[in-house]
């Protein structure tokens, strides 16, 4: 140590090491990895809900959009609702008949069903290009109850009936369109399907 006696001043002139940043050990590197992994295992579960209600979501705007356009038709039908006589067997051959009142094929195809595809046009949809199953020989509003479309996969058209794994949804449900307009995701079958009517199948 040196000191300056003109100006007092103390000159330290002890020779130092510099200074070493410490970095993390492999132990710590280790927990810091487990714990980033059960913080995200905790959080996937709940993306995974959120992006399935999303998904929902999406598919209820489809079928109210299907609802409105069979509102329409039936506005202008005497309150009938499409039945057409080509291939009655199978719920496309009735949704074709709406292309007016709903000219976009990406309506009739539910986000979370992976085994459809988008057609190109309302009036060529294929069994491939429709996520829903239709009920015919109904009357728009006679009976509000009544189903008119729901996702497909339905088990059984009786009260309680659930919809199958392979379903847009699987187990969790399906959205339902009633004979009054309403769009409601059911857990299971809320009524019965009228035994002079059926869940028309898409293949």
């Amino acid at each position: 140590m040196v000191v300056d006696n003109h100006s007092q001043e103390v000159f330290d002139l002890t020779p130092r090491c510099p200074k070493t940043q410490r970095g993390f050990t492999l132990v710590e590197l280790l927990v810091t990895i487990a714990i980033i992994a059960v913080i995200g295992g905790m959080l996937m579960p709940a993306l995974s809900r959120a992006r399935e209600k999303s998904r929902r979501a999406h598919c209820m705007s489809n079928l109210r959009q299907i609802s409105l356009g069979l509102a329409m038709y039936a506005d202008e039908h005497r309150d009938f609702l499409p039945y057409s006589t080509v291939e009655p067997g199978k719920s496309q051959s009735h949704l074709r008949m709406i292309y007016n009142e709903v000219p976009n094929p990406r309506a009739f195809v539910c986000i979370s069903d992976q085994t459809k595809k988008i057609g190109t046009n309302v009036k060529t949809l294929g069994a491939e290009n429709v996520s829903y199953a239709y009920v015919t020989g109904l009357r728009w509003h006679r009976t509000p109850d009544s189903v008119v479309v729901a996702d497909r996969g339905l088990t059984g058209s009786a009260v309680g009936s659930l919809w199958a794994e392979d379903s847009p949804h699987q187990i969790a449900g399906g959205n339902v369109v009633y004979a009054d307009g309403r769009v409601v995701f059911e857990m299971k079958l809320r009524v019965n399907i009228n035994p002079d009517n059926r869940v028309e199948p898409v293949p």
